[in-house]
């Protein structure tokens, strides 16, 4: 193997049985090699379906883009339409003024797909009199993610923003430690740290489980409710209850009038921030009253219910 480019002196030496030899000396050249590589947005989609790919080949004079629906281009950044269902290979073949060629491969999913980031684990970590925080979350969908947003929001203050970048396929976890550490607050006064996530490359696509995106962490080990959201809600409504060791938890629903509506008990909950989820469409609009109660303990939130 020749490690770089340039012209190298060959010689072959042939040896007969006898000890007789002839020796024939010659040179060979090596050329360099193109680099291929793409991108191209948006990934996935439903027809038709219109694609961008940018080029960023280097060493290569021409090109000769494949889309894998038998259609191709020799142009640098081309644009393709796909009008049928399918997952498309993409191939992109540079080559160079010696011809010297390099592949580099990618897919197109013209697919119907499902986008669900879903945070699995929050650890905050006090040291020093700061917060330390770190994410475990999970690509529960069908689609690749590759940048994901994480909000972190101590108490009612601004949230802090962070960006993780990679490729996260389904069914992959990935775990994120904050740049930034928060200040610890006064905990008579602050009691939860906070964090949701989004996808930055959804293209437009909804989270199809966005409940699943935050978790709260108690700084404090007690009972509450945390949040009611959204408040208003027209249809689900969620709350985040802190439990500071586990057991059972008992929920229940009342409207205005006092009359319990709803009423269900979640055995051997986790201690931690528990996430419940209640439909809410077969109800009339007005104010309700949820209701936790956990071992000797009871917490209640007041929200509003709308009309769709």
């Amino acid at each position: 193997m020749y490690p770089d480019t340039g012209f190298y002196n060959v010689q072959l030496k042939v040896v007969s049985d006898f000890g007789c030899s002839t020796t024939v000396n010659g040179g060979l050249r090596v050329y360099p090699v193109p680099h291929s590589d793409f991108s191209l947005t948006p990934e996935y989609g439903i027809p038709a379906l219109d694609v961008q790919f940018y080029n960023y080949t280097s060493g290569a004079t021409s090109y000769n883009w494949s889309f894998g629906d038998g259609a191709y281009s020799p142009a640098i950044n081309p644009q393709h339409t796909y009008e049928i269902e399918n997952v498309y290979e993409i191939a992109l073949v540079g080559t160079n003024e010696f011809g010297c060629t390099d592949t580099a491969y990618g897919n197109v999913f013209v697919i119907p797909s499902v986008l669900d980031l879903m945070l699995t684990k929050l650890t905050v970590t006090d040291s020093a009199g700061y917060l330390y925080l770190k994410a475990q979350f999970f690509n529960n969908g069908t689609r690749n993610i590759r940048k994901v947003a994480l909000d972190a929001r101590v108490g009612k203050n601004v949230p802090i923003r962070e960006e993780w970048n990679g490729l996260l396929e389904p069914g992959q976890y990935n775990e994120y430690v904050f740049t930034a550490s928060f200040l610890k607050p006064d905990v008579s006064n602050i009691r939860l740290v906070c964090l949701d996530i989004s996808t930055l490359d959804s293209y437009g696509q909804e989270d199809t489980e966005p409940q699943n995106n935050a978790s709260c962490h108690s700084l404090v080990e007690d009972f509450f409710i945390a949040s009611v959201f959204p408040n208003p809600v027209s249809d689900n409504v969620y709350a985040d209850i802190s439990i500071p060791d586990d057991g059972d938890v008992n929920i229940s629903l009342t409207g205005s009038e006092g009359r319990e509506l709803i009423r269900e008990t979640i055995e051997d909950a986790e201690a931690g921030t528990l996430r419940i989820k209640m439909d809410l469409r077969f109800l009339a609009a007005g104010v309700y009253v949820l209701h936790a109660e956990y071992k000797d303990k009871s917490d209640t939130y007041r929200f509003v219910k709308t009309t769709e």
